[in-house]
């Protein structure tokens, strides 16, 4: 499990700690503090690595159906995709 202290608008600029889980192609976000989901992340292919958070972001390697390995860099606490890296 990863852990992040992020800065969410949503709570009146309250750090909020979040925790991250892979669950079959999806990711799941929660708050640390509470242990309520926050958001889930479709990734659409197999994840083959424990999700690595750092600042805004979060990284997880995925499977391609042609075999091959990508790292997916999620900008937090949106969830958007931010960036693809062949790897």
């Amino acid at each position: 499990m990863s852990v992040l202290r992020v800065l969410n608008k949503n709570m009146a600029k309250k750090n909020q700690l979040l925790s991250a889980t892979v669950d079959g192609n999806r990711i799941r976000l929660y708050d640390a503090q509470t242990g309520s989901l926050v958001k889930w992340i479709n990734v659409n292919k197999p994840i083959i690595s424990s999700p690595v958070v750092a600042g805004d972001r979060l990284t997880v390697q995925v499977q391609t159906n042609a075999g091959q390995r990508h790292m997916h860099i999620y900008k937090l606490p949106g969830g958007t995709l931010s960036m693809m890296i062949p790897s």
